[in-house]
C-alpha cells in the first residue's frame, strides 16, 4: 500500500489523530493479510496451473456431482464484487445444510491479495485463483465483459444460467435447482 515515499507522504500529509490512526491500523492489518493470510480452515484452495480451463470446469463439476453448483467470478480489485462478500456469505449459511457448493473463481488479481480477501471475509467454499491468462481464457469462455458474473449449474453438471442473479437475489433461483 505504502512504499517508502509513500508513507513520507502518508505522515506529512495525514496529520489529523482521527483520520491517521485509523489508516495506520488498516494498513498494518492488511500487510498482515498480505504477509501471512490466516485462510478459512475448510476452504479448498486450488490453482488452475497448467490446466484448460474445460478440465477445471469439469474437475469442479465432477467433485460437487449431485450439488447445485453456485460459480461466483471476481476480483480482489472490484468493488462490487467485494460489496457481496457479505451477501456470499450469507447464502453460504443459509444452504449449509443443503446440497448447494459455492465455488469462487478469482479472475485478473494477484495472489496475495486473493488470498487476503479470502482471510479478510473468512469465506468458506471452494476457491480457484486464475493468473492472467487463464483469466483471459475463462472469460472468454463463459462470456463474461464485467464482474462479479455468477452462474448456475444444475445438479446435472449443465450450466442453468450464465449471468445469473448475485447472492443476495438468487434464493429463488437455487430453490428451484434444488429440487428439479
Amino acid at each position: 500500500m505504502f512504499g517508502n515515499g509513500s508513507m513520507l507522504v502518508f505522515k506529512v500529509l495525514i496529520i489529523q489523530p482521527y483520520l491517521k490512526v485509523p489508516l495506520l491500523n488498516l494498513y498494518h492489518k492488511t500487510l498482515g493479510n498480505l504477509d501471512k493470510p490466516e485462510l478459512a480452515s475448510s476452504s479448498i484452495l486450488n490453482k488452475l496451473n497448467d490446466s484448460s480451463i474445460k478440465s477445471d470446469i469439469d474437475r469442479i463439476i465432477s467433485s460437487n456431482r449431485g450439488k447445485v453448483i453456485y460459480l461466483d467470478c471476481w476480483a480482489t480489485w472490484c468493488g462490487p464484487c467485494i460489496a457481496e462478500m457479505p451477501n456470499s456469505k450469507l447464502l453460504m449459511d443459509e444452504y449449509k445444510t443443503k446440497n448447494v457448493a459455492f465455488v469462487f473463481i478469482c479472475l485478473d488479481s494477484d495472489e496475495k491479495s486473493w488470498k487476503a480477501v479470502i482471510s479478510k471475509y473468512s469465506l468458506m467454499g471452494q476457491h480457484f485463483f486464475l493468473n492472467k491468462e487463464q483469466s483471459s481464457d475463462f472469460r472468454k469462455v463463459f462470456g463474461i465483459n464485467g464482474i462479479p458474473h455468477y452462474i448456475l449449474i444444475h445438479k446435472t453438471g449443465a450450466i442453468a444460467e450464465n449471468r445469473t442473479l448475485g447472492p443476495s437475489m438468487i434464493k429463488e433461483k437455487i430453490d428451484k435447482l434444488l429440487v428439479e
